[in-house]
C-alpha cells in the first residue's frame, strides 16, 4: 500500500494552489492612492512591491480551517506578520495580486473591489489546477510558486464560440444544428482543465461579493480536491454535479 500524502498548506490553512489575478487599471499611481488606505497593506523594502500583511482589516478575511477549509490547522503565528499575496505592476495599465490559495484569491478580491471601484477591473485570472503534497516542498515555496508560469494554457472564450460555431454550422437545417449544438456540449464534458490554466473574467457582470470569481475558482477548488483523493473527475462534471446536488459551489467548499 502506498504511504498516505501529506497536504502541503498556507500558513493561514488553506490547501497551497496558486493563483495570479489582473486588473485593467487606470494608472499605477491609482492603485498606489487606494491601496495606501489598507493598513494592512505595506512597502516591501528589498523587492519594493506592495505586499498583504495579517493585520488591520486582513484579519476579517475569511481564511483558514476556522471557515471550513480541509486543509488542517493553520501554523501557529506566534505575533507574526503574514504575507496573504504580493501586488505586482507589469506595466502603467495593470495591477496583479499573487496569493497562494483560492480563498486568499477570493477574499483579498473582495476587499479590493471598493477601494478599486469601477475604474479598476479585473479582466484576467490564473491558477494552477492542482493541489500539492509537503514532500513537494523540498526546493522552497518559491520554487513552487513558478508553477503560475510554467506550461501555461491561455483561454480565449472567442476562439471557443469560433470553434462550435463552425462546427455547428456544418448542419443545413435546425434540427442538425440542434443535434450538433448536443454533440459539441457531451464531447465538450469530457475535456478537462489544464494543468496551469489562464482565462478571462467578465467584470461587466461582476457583483459586489465577487461571486462570479468565487464560483469559477470554488468550481476549481472542488475539483482539485476530488483529484487529491483520486477521483479523474473533468471540470464540466463537477460543475454538472454540484449544480444538480442543488448546492453552490462556495458551500461544497467550505464542507
Amino acid at each position: 500500500m502506498s504511504e498516505k500524502k501529506t497536504l502541503l498548506v498556507t500558513t493561514t490553512g488553506e490547501p497551497y494552489q496558486p493563483v495570479r489575478l489582473k486588473w485593467a487599471v487606470p494608472s499605477k499611481s491609482y492603485c498606489l492612492q487606494r491601496l495606501k488606505k489598507l493598513e494592512c497593506v505595506g512597502l516591501d523594502a528589498e523587492t519594493n512591491l506592495l505586499t498583504f500583511w495579517n493585520i488591520a482589516e486582513a484579519k476579517a478575511l475569511k481564511l483558514g480551517t476556522s471557515h471550513g477549509m480541509p486543509g488542517g490547522p493553520p501554523s501557529p503565528l506566534d505575533g507574526r506578520l503574514v504575507i496573504l499575496g504580493i501586488f505586482r505592476f507589469p506595466d502603467v495599465k495593470s495591477m496583479v495580486l499573487e496569493v497562494r490559495s483560492i480563498a486568499r484569491a477570493t477574499e483579498i478580491a473582495r476587499m479590493l473591489r471598493p477601494l478599486l471601484g469601477a475604474s479598476g477591473k479585473l479582466v484576467r485570472a490564473r491558477v494552477v489546477n492542482r493541489w500539492f503534497a509537503a514532500s513537494e516542498l523540498a526546493d522552497g515555496l518559491a520554487e513552487l510558486d513558478k508553477w503560475l508560469d510554467r506550461k501555461v494554457t491561455v483561454i480565449r472564450w472567442e476562439d471557443a464560440a469560433d470553434e462550435m460555431d463552425a462546427f455547428i454550422n456544418r448542419g443545413k437545417t435546425p434540427q442538425e444544428r440542434q443535434a450538433l449544438w448536443a454533440q459539441w456540449h457531451d464531447a465538450r464534458r469530457k475535456v478537462d482543465v489544464p494543468l496551469v490554466e489562464d482565462f478571462p473574467c467578465h467584470p461587466e457582470d461582476e457583483n459586489d461579493q465577487m461571486g462570479d470569481l468565487a464560483n469559477t475558482l470554488n468550481f476549481r477548488f472542488v475539483r482539485a480536491s476530488r483529484h487529491w483523493a483520486g477521483e479523474k473527475v473533468t471540470l464540466t462534471e463537477v460543475i454538472e454535479q454540484i449544480v444538480a446536488s442543488g448546492f453552490s459551489p462556495s458551500g461544497l467548499v467550505r464542507r
